[in-house]
């Protein structure tokens, strides 16, 4: 006799939303959030904000998300969809503001992303960074370039020698030194 027959529900295999409804219920609650704070700014004459369409929309998501798989999955499935979207729910809300600093970095620096930008420097601009004097970021990228180029030139030879060495002559407590600090220091990022 099959598990079926007997009344037994296998709760793992019956009963599972299809694939396709978690996206399809993120993209349903920002639409609906979208209309919602869309039609709130309209009418009070405010900024519409889209932040917080994302927010309070991947909100409303979690909840119709988990509300849904209970009743058609049942609590242990369910349990597990209100982990994953919290975790999830986490991750949407620690992106947002480096979303909306890059957004607004691109927004604004659009305005100045021309040839001067990259051909002028700063030194002796007096009111730099006005409309007037706008300035630009040779000295930054030079000194970039330098900084980078003199770090590569004694960098490079040392690790070159320290291979050599670790790979022909290493043994004994500077090879074991070497290697320990050459450990450390791929562990630490520069």
């Amino acid at each position: 006799m099959s598990g079926a027959a007997n009344g037994i529900v296998n709760s793992l295999t019956s009963a599972r939303l299809p694939k396709w409804v978690p996206w399809a219920l993120l993209a349903g609650s920002w639409l609906v959030l979208a209309i919602v704070f869309g039609i709130l700014a309209a009418g009070s004459g405010g900024d519409y904000n889209i932040v917080a369409v994302v927010f309070f929309g991947t909100v409303l998501f979690d909840v119709l998300l988990v509300t849904i798989s209970y009743l058609v999955e049942g609590s242990r499935r369910a349990r597990d969809r209100l982990v994953t979207s919290l975790v999830s729910t986490a991750f949407i809300i620690a992106i947002l503001p480096l979303v909306s600093l890059l957004f607004t970095v691109a927004v604004d620096g659009w305005k100045r992303f021309d040839i001067a930008f990259f051909t002028q420097s700063m030194r002796n601009i007096v009111g730099a960074g006005t409309e007037q004097f706008p300035g630009g970021a040779l000295h930054a990228i030079l000194g970039t370039a330098e900084i980078t180029g003199m770090a590569t030139l004694i960098s490079v030879p040392i690790g070159l020698m320290a291979a050599i060495y670790l790979v022909e002559y290493g043994r004994g407590h500077l090879a074991r030194a070497i290697t320990f600090f050459v450990d450390v220091m791929t562990g630490i990022p520069s």
